[in-house]
């Protein structure tokens, strides 16, 4: 009877502290993805769209080496249609694009869908 109640209470703990892991996670994702996009945008107002550029890069980057902890936890369907967006940010940047602001902002939409999903089924 007591190895079960340990049992029980080491599996319950590690139930919650990978929750806390990666709501955790995701927080940070979101912070670092929404501070990047704002760098895109704000390079592209300031016509610095080398720089906008890059920071559509990086924020490709970001999402695509934390894709795999984040497919445990979110939609497969979601997470494809961020990816699919941040990918063409890069292209829109370097071709001096205004359609940027819009995928910027759909980027944007998209990223505060998963996170609302992901802290749902939390």
């Amino acid at each position: 009877m007591k190895k079960r109640l340990i049992s029980a209470v080491c599996l319950l703990a590690v139930i919650l502290l990978t929750a806390v892991w990666s709501s955790l996670t995701m927080r940070k994702l979101d912070k670092e993805l929404t501070v990047l996009l704002n760098q895109v945008v704000q390079s592209a107002e300031d016509k610095n769209w080398q720089q906008s550029e890059q920071f559509a890069v990086q924020a490709h980057t970001l999402l695509e080496s934390k894709r795999t902890l984040l497919a445990y936890f979110l939609a497969h369907t979601l997470l494809s249609d961020l990816d699919s967006t941040l990918s063409t940010l890069p292209t829109l940047a370097h071709l001096q694009d205004d359609s940027l602001f819009a995928e910027t902002e759909r980027a944007r939409s998209q990223l505060q869908a998963l996170s609302l999903l992901f802290f749902r089924t939390l």
